[in-house]
């Protein structure tokens, strides 16, 4: 990774801190009272930037290849390393509206360059009982699969609990997706994106991390279907110019039990009316896919996705779309199962202004999806899609015999007359 480290020179830029001004360890010193004093303050916006304020000076501080673990009691800014010596992470738990967060900072210690990163996440809800941050700790879990491939699992923990708050399936990855999303240039991204790839590829084959979600890692979505038959998962890239392109894979076992890894490669700019098409992993609508629902009619199970598509600079769009297995264990994406005003569609797809947004889920109590209703703006501007938003009304989908009916003007303040 260390031809990645160019992505992270802007953080010394805009930190306040001048390295030059003292040694480098005087100044870490200095930063992890700064952390302990961030305890003590009650107003929650004031805190949490002061602490943003810190953790840039810290990320900082890591990232310089001069420095050395600076010598502190680590009760404040706590480390651990992992260990094969690769990974050392510093972090701090603090409490913010009665919720117990961490910030971290991973640090590659094997790479040529030093590569950090930061990040920050909720562990602990609010709880009837008073959390103890004192008690909250990080661990490695370490594991080698197939092909050499090493494993770094990072648990969030309370030293009174051996049972894991949170868990960070794969370091590696999550550290992987975050250079993609700081990286500067498209041919950057596409470069990360295909370690990413491959990693991936090595990690999909192994039956044992079939059920495994990948806690963790937030710039990758992972559904499993709730009959674990069926899992999917998808990321994006974001390139300089607005545009999208979708990447992931669907996988499912075969009749021999073992799995079937098929790769989605995202032909969106090739598919003519794409409502209407059935669809095949090597030719994909390409989509982030957030929500999955199971439904059966007939023996058949039909395994139905909630999706976004980040379309443009002026349009974004959310889209229905149905998955059924072939008995080889191949995704079939599209089946003609969807009402719209007229006729049975393949798949859904809501276009609407890239400044607003639309609400698709499903509701678990109705057993509907449920979306907003898109109309213009201005009937001026009918097809229009970038003037496309809300209307404060609702549609609703109910399956019924292996179709998903539509019911218009869906009243969702009153579910059990919905009912």
């Amino acid at each position: 990774m260390c031809k990645y480290i160019h992505l992270y020179i802007f953080i010394l830029i805009i930190s306040s801190i001048n390295l030059n001004a003292q040694p480098i360890n005087i100044k870490a010193k200095e930063i992890i009272e700064a952390y302990k004093n961030i305890q003590t303050i009650i107003d929650v916006n004031e805190k949490q930037y002061q602490l943003q304020q810190l953790s840039t000076q810290w990320l900082a501080i890591i990232l310089q290849t001069e420095y050395k673990n600076a010598s502190h009691d680590n009760t404040t800014l706590k480390s651990i390393v992992s260990n094969d010596g690769k990974y050392e992470i510093y972090y701090f738990p603090f409490i913010v509206n009665e919720n117990a967060h961490i910030d971290y900072f991973v640090r590659d210690l094997v790479d040529e360059a030093p590569i950090a990163f930061y990040f920050s996440d909720v562990v602990i809800k609010k709880t009837k009982h008073p959390i103890n941050i004192e008690n909250i700790k990080l661990s490695f879990h370490e594991s080698t699969i197939e092909n050499n491939l090493k494993i770094h699992e990072l648990r969030f923990l309370d030293s009174t609990n051996p049972i894991a708050y949170e868990r960070i399936s794969d370091v590696t990855l999550k550290c992987l997706f975050e250079a993609m999303a700081l990286a500067q240039t498209n041919s950057e991204k596409d470069l990360i994106n295909s370690t990413i790839i491959n990693r991936l590829n090595k990690i999909w084959i192994q039956p044992i991390w079939f059920e495994n979600r990948m806690h963790g890692i937030y710039r990758m979505f992972t559904l499993l279907s709730p009959d674990k038959k069926f899992k999917v998962i998808t990321w994006n890239i974001e390139y300089s110019d607005g545009s999208h392109r979708f990447f992931g894979a669907a996988i499912s076992h075969k009749p021999d039990k073992s799995l079937s890894v098929n790769l989605l490669t995202d032909k969106t700019g090739y598919i003519r009316s794409p409502e209407r098409m059935s669809l095949t992993p090597k030719k994909w609508y390409g989509a982030i896919y957030y929500e999955i629902v199971q439904t059966e009619f007939k023996k058949q199970t039909y395994y139905t996705l909630l999706g976004y598509k980040g379309n443009d600079e002026f349009t974004k769009i959310k889209l229905i779309e149905t998955v059924n297995l072939l008995y080889n264990g191949e995704p079939h994406f599209g089946s003609p199962i969807l009402a719209k005003s007229v006729g049975y569609y393949n798949r859904l797809i809501f276009e609407f202004s890239a400044t607003t947004n639309m609400m698709l889920q499903y509701d678990q109590e109705l057993k509907q999806i449920v979306c907003d209703n898109l109309t213009p703006s201005n009937p001026a501007y009918k097809d229009n899609y970038r003037f496309y938003g809300p209307d404060f009304s609702y549609n609703s989908y109910r399956f019924i015999k292996g179709k998903w009916e539509l019911t218009q003007d869906t009243d969702l303040r009153n579910p059990k007359a919905e009912k």
